[in-house]
């Protein structure tokens, strides 16, 4: 009975080696770069295997097209950190593979764009909601003050459990105790219920 597919297909990069040489990973040049990007991804020393890999790029993009390689380098720079976009685009240049370096800068640039519109959107709705809740919170305030107003008015002393009640209370409340006041004949009848 074969394993279970789960232990078949398991990524290489997530189990620390796939059990092949580079040399054994045969195939394609696409097939041969996804594999290699696959199993050493995360490897500290990622820069230094790439510079051996930029013929491959290129391979790819002869056999394949630059659209292929041009997915494989996202998948590159989305691996590396984004202080180390322009390291990358320079290994390109560096290689002779100039339109990969300038592939390589623009993806980068267009993900810090991206990240920075997303930024700028997260903050926009978190500084909505907020400024929603402060509105809701000052228009309580101002029930609250309002009504402990009137009720001053009405009845000259107001006992310290009617104040705490008022201060506790929600909008509805306030404005159910605000009709009430016009008819109570205590405090306490006012903030009852």
């Amino acid at each position: 009975m074969p394993p279970p597919l789960a232990t078949r297909f398991r990524p290489a990069h997530r189990t620390g080696s796939s059990g092949s040489s580079d040399e054994e990973l045969a195939g394609l040049a696409l097939t041969r770069l996804t594999l290699l990007l696959l199993k050493h991804g995360r490897d500290p020393d990622l820069f230094e295997r790439l510079r051996a890999w930029v013929p491959l790029f290129g391979e790819v993009a002869t056999r394949h097209g630059l659209h292929f390689r041009n997915l494989v380098l996202v998948y590159v720079v989305c691996m590396v950190t984004e202080d180390s976009s322009d390291r990358l685009a320079a290994l390109f240049a560096d290689q002779g593979d100039r339109d990969a370096g300038e592939v390589l800068m623009t993806l980068a640039e267009k993900l810090i764009q991206q990240g920075i519109e997303q930024g700028i959107e997260q903050g926009i709705e978190q500084g909505i909601e907020k400024g929603i809740e402060q509105g809701r919170q000052e228009g309580l305030d101002g029930q609250r003050r309002l009504l402990l107003k009137m009720m001053l008015l009405r009845f000259t002393d107001l006992p310290a459990p009617c104040r705490q009640r008022i201060e506790a209370a929600t909008s509805d409340q306030l404005e159910a105790w605000a009709e009430r006041i016009l008819t109570a004949a205590t405090p306490e009848e006012v903030v009852a219920g």
